[in-house]
């Protein structure tokens, strides 16, 4: 279900209403293709800093699902699931497409009275861009949550993460993790120990012209299985995120 198109020159969208329940979000950005050939340099260009925010309006509640977000971010973070982001050229044009997840196990259950409100912001002039809705056989009250949280430079700070099923961090900012188990086991990383975890994966996260990069891009995202704590240390000031299961 085609949602919506931004053409070229166009940078924002304001409340586009999805009056159908739908698991994720489905993009695909076209730019001119940039001078960068490597993954983060070509999403940086065709992507930039946009941002994405989406709500459910039920009369006159409403409730904030993803709230201005990096469109970035959420690309790669959602490939921990399932999927790629793909990025190819087509003619002169380099397409990145990629898909936002709203629930993991099905499609966001909205009544009659039930609505949501999507908006995209800071798109580049420079790309074109269409949004498609994809349905899910199975209806769900559960939606991802993606938590951002701020953590100061070479501070460890302690977060109850029990309620996430798992935690995306910027891996070229982690100095050290530690985790808490609910058997009161606690496991502490460094970053290499952490990037070698990921490695083992296999995990796609880029198919740029048919080569894989797997592992991690620029988020280490990990399970939060057992796990209630986190203590995060980073060397600089900056965000991560935890993913959650939430009932609307």
């Amino acid at each position: 279900m085609e949602i919506s198109i931004l053409n070229l020159g166009t940078t924002s969208l304001t409340n586009k209403e999805i009056e159908t329940a739908v698991q994720s979000l489905s993009f695909t950005m076209t730019a001119v293709t940039p001078a960068a050939t490597d993954a983060a340099g070509i999403l940086a260009a065709v992507i930039g800093s946009a941002e994405m925010n989406l709500q459910k309006q039920n009369g006159t509640d409403t409730q904030t699902l993803i709230q201005s977000l990096p469109l970035r971010d959420l690309a790669e973070i959602c490939t921990h699931n399932d999927g790629v982001v793909r990025i190819f050229k087509s003619g002169a044009n380099t397409v990145v497409s990629f898909t936002i997840e709203i629930c993991n196990n099905g499609a966001l259950h909205l009544d009659d009275n039930s609505k949501l409100l999507f908006a995209l912001s800071n798109v580049p002039a420079t790309t074109s861009l269409t949004v498609d809705g994809l349905d899910h056989p199975v209806n769900t009250p559960l939606y991802i949550k993606y938590e951002s949280k701020f953590v100061n430079a070479l501070v460890s700070k302690d977060f109850s993460i029990d309620a996430a099923y798992a935690i995306a961090l910027p891996i070229g900012n982690l100095k050290a993790l530690e985790l808490t188990y609910t058997n009161g086991k606690n496991v502490k990383f460094s970053k290499r120990e952490v990037e070698q975890v990921l490695a083992m994966s296999q995990d796609p996260i880029y198919n740029l012209d048919g080569l894989i990069t797997v592992g991690y891009g620029k988020y280490a995202v990990l399970s939060c299985e057992d796990v209630i704590t986190a203590r995060v240390t980073l060397d600089s000031s900056t965000n991560f995120y935890l993913l959650k299961n939430q009932n609307i």
